[in-house]
């Protein structure tokens, strides 16, 4: 294509009523992809680029160029790369204003990425800071250059790149012998009050980051400079320009992965606590605890989470110190009170931010209860912030959504508390919610969070624990069935069974010690099932779990549970698959069918099926229905695994099989199902 047959596609690509002439903007697109992959794509891109006919068209070229370089750079001849380089200096020296930001940026990517993949040109940074750093160096200039500084180290690892190991392992030892320089000109570049601006400040914090991050820079190196005092002086600053905070933060993660990977902690310690790099990096961010506080108080979310960023890496990074030395220097624990500050914020990306330093520290926490006791304190704060955090909306009106970031927040919340089981005891957590149920002033909403952290626990409470767990067992019930001022309205009513229901579910082996129960559990979790459509599910899931942890004291009420299933069924009639209610019911079934005797079992799967059986004899569900349905759900009853382990022993399984159809596998059921099978009909 010509130069000018591409601007005319351009036009049309960028033009507002769709289209340009004969050429559709679905049309210039392809057209233009096309044209990236031909050989001829670098000249045009240059020569779009020296004339410069508008803004849209100098993008597209320089975009153009990146992408040929990124992914088509062994089309060209070896003696045509320092033309390449030529040109491009030629394009990011042009004065400022030539080239608007976006096309800028697009060429010094390709400028990073070529001096990546030209095995020719050594030691790319030292070359283009002679070049760029002339006399007439002017805020653009350093913008450009700091734009190309920071994309080489990030590219260096881009996959996009057919950049070998070996040209990896010598552009890095390159920028390893160039970094001083770099950093004494960055140094410069800071130092000096009319160059750096505020778009340069942050640019030269992101070329810090990226160097650090790519293992290049180690952070000792940059102590000396004022980049560490700016950065805290930055963040201190509650007028902070959200950009250059975002910035600065980042660089300061940088710098704590840094003293990570190379061990400072240990060494700063053995020092002496706060004499190291990494002492004086953790008392400057503890010292930003006002700094947050200022942030909460400004409600400005966007610094609030960057500092709360700051706060659990410092954490994180110094972990086994706070963990193992007194409390001073490095191992000062007021580290905790800051996090747990942060556990406490209303937007739920705060508090979430510091969830995985909490999780490494109870991996962490050793086996002695001298040590797990002096955590204690931190880990109930923690349990209570997180029971106020996981508060529902109080006009909330339907129940959770498994897409909701409510609901991913209780899913990490949950495993928290239950990490923090090996700190807290689950009945001392038993007995702290139960005091929220107890209060006639808790609010449904409060109500249900103290249901959610009991749930969580629930299956590590000892079996014999006869103190609390009754108590909140009787109120949780209580609650769930509540009328008149502490009743939730309709929707918050079904989030609080829900909650209820897990709990159950997760009580079945304390109420096994405790059968006395089963007498209130049994009604709730039946009447869930039966009368709330939208729990079917979480209370099939719940009755499982305690007919599995209570068969033998359940063989008496097999019956009353088939006709639960039965209604189950009803429901689920016109479904082509098994619900995941009546699944998990029949599981429940079968796990009590299976302690009772072969001649049990047979009577109690012919119990089970006859729903099922009784239209099937009649003709296939009668007046010419469709049988499929009753044949499926029958195929589950008869293949079940945990409903014929009994039969299997007592030589049954073959003939019931047999009659329901002479091929054994439910997926293939509707095929060989006869209803006229003798066999089948005898057992009826």
């Amino acid at each position: 294509m010509a130069v000018e047959e591409v601007l005319r596609v351009v036009s049309a690509l960028y033009s507002e009523t769709g289209e340009h002439g004969d050429v559709s903007k679905d049309q210039a697109s392809r057209i233009l992809h096309d044209f990236q992959q031909t050989t001829n794509a670098w000249q045009v891109a240059l020569e779009i680029l020296n004339k410069r006919p508008s803004p849209e068209a100098c993008y597209f070229a320089a975009q153009t160029l990146k992408l040929k370089i990124q992914t088509d750079f062994r089309q060209l001849p070896a003696d045509s790369l320092h033309s390449l380089r030529d040109s491009l200096m030629q394009l990011v020296l042009l004065p400022p204003g030539t080239l608007q930001a976006p096309a800028l940026r697009q060429l010094c990517i390709a400028v990073a990425d070529l001096a990546l993949l030209d095995e020719r040109w050594s030691h790319s940074l030292v070359f283009l800071m002679q070049q760029l750093n002339t006399p007439d160096f002017s805020h653009t200039r350093a913008t450009t250059l700091l734009q190309i500084m920071q994309y080489i180290p990030e590219d260096l690892w881009n996959k996009k790149l057919y950049l070998g190991e070996n040209r990896r392992n010598i552009v890095r030892q390159e920028l390893l012998h160039d970094s001083p320089q770099c950093v004494a000109f960055l140094a410069h570049i800071l130092s000096d009050k009319h160059m750096c601006t505020l778009d340069v400040e942050v640019k030269l914090f992101k070329v810090l980051s990226s160097w650090l991050a790519a293992d290049i820079l180690q952070a000792s190196s940059l102590e000396h400079c004022d980049f560490f005092v700016t950065a805290f002086v930055r963040l201190h600053d509650p007028d902070c320009d959200s950009d250059l905070h975002d910035t600065a933060s980042d660089f300061l993660c940088s710098a704590l992965y840094s003293c990570q990977t190379k061990q400072q902690p240990a060494a700063a310690a053995a020092a002496g606590g706060s004499e190291g790099l990494g002492g004086r990096l953790f008392d400057g961010i503890v010292g930003l605890r006002d700094a947050y506080m200022q942030t909460v108080a400004a409600e400005d979310t966007d610094k609030g989470a960057n500092l709360a960023r700051l706060f659990a890496e410092a954490a994180e990074t110094f972990i086994d110190v706070v963990r193992t030395l007194p409390a001073s220097g490095l191992g000062n624990k007021v580290i905790l009170d800051i996090l747990l500050d942060c556990c406490g914020h209303y937007e739920m990306e705060i508090p979430m931010s510091t969830f995985n330093f909490w999780f490494n520290l109870c991996d962490s926490l050793g086996a002695t209860e001298h040590e797990r006791g002096s955590f204690r304190p931190y880990f109930e704060r923690l349990i209570l912030s997180l029971y106020r955090l996981n508060q529902l909306d109080p006009d909330r009106t339907t129940l959770l959504d498994r897409k909701e970031d409510v609901y991913e927040l209780r899913m990490q919340s949950r495993d928290l508390i239950i990490d923090s089981v090996v700190v807290v005891s689950p009945v001392a957590l038993f007995s702290h919610m139960n005091s929220v149920l107890e209060d006639q002033a808790s609010s449904w909403v409060a109500v249900e969070a103290a249901v959610f952290v009991l749930a969580a626990v629930a299956k590590y409470v000892p079996r014999d624990e006869e103190d609390v767990t009754p108590r909140a067992l009787q109120n949780v019930l209580a609650l769930a069935e509540a009328a008149g001022p502490r009743a939730p309205p309709q929707a918050g009513q079904l989030c609080l069974h829900e909650t209820a229901l897990d709990l159950l579910g997760h009580l079945a082996d304390w109420v096994a010690a405790h059968p006395a129960f089963l007498g209130s559990v049994l009604p709730f979790l039946a009447h869930r099932l039966q009368n709330e459509e939208e729990l079917k599910g979480s209370a099939a899931t719940a009755l499982m779990n305690v007919c599995s942890a209570n068969a033998d004291a359940l063989v008496p009420h097999f019956a009353s549970l088939c006709e639960l299933l039965q209604l189950l069924d009803q429901v689920h009639s016109s479904s082509s698959s098994q619900p995941a209610a009546s699944v998990h019911f029949i599981q429940a079934l079968a796990t009590i069918l299976s302690q009772q005797d072969a001649a049990g079992v047979r009577q109690g799967l012919l119990h089970l099926s006859a729903h099922v059986l009784a239209p099937l004899k009649r003709g296939g569900g009668g007046g010419g229905a469709n049988p499929a349905p009753d044949r499926r759900r029958l195929a589950y009853y008869t293949f079940n695994p945990r409903g014929l382990g009994e039969l299997e022993r007592a030589g049954e399984q073959n003939e019931w099989a047999a009659a329901a159809g002479e091929d054994n596998d439910p997926e293939s059921y509707d095929l060989s199902f006869s209803r006229n099978n003798p066999k089948f009909l005898r057992l009826l």
